[in-house]
């Protein structure tokens, strides 16, 4: 029903991702991010998740983990 995006490039701010139209159930939401490496995590429904499609992941100081992002 609801689908957030936090991390370092939103300050861990949550921000509401667009919902799917029609039935492709993709939600989206674009940002302009610098190069380099950026964490994030998504909040599904309330729950803090990670990113399942996407294996680069890090360890946070806060025993949970962060899915990891490349930009070049």
């Amino acid at each position: 029903k609801s689908v957030q995006i936090v991390g370092d490039f939103t300050n861990w701010i949550a921000l509401s991702m667009n919902s799917p139209g029609g039935k492709s159930g993709f939600w989206t939401r674009v940002f302009s991010l610098t190069p380099g490496s950026h964490k994030y995590k998504y909040i599904v429904d309330g729950e803090w998740v990670n990113d399942i499609n996407n294996s680069k992941y890090q360890r946070n100081p806060y025993g949970g983990i962060d899915s990891i992002i490349e930009v070049s």
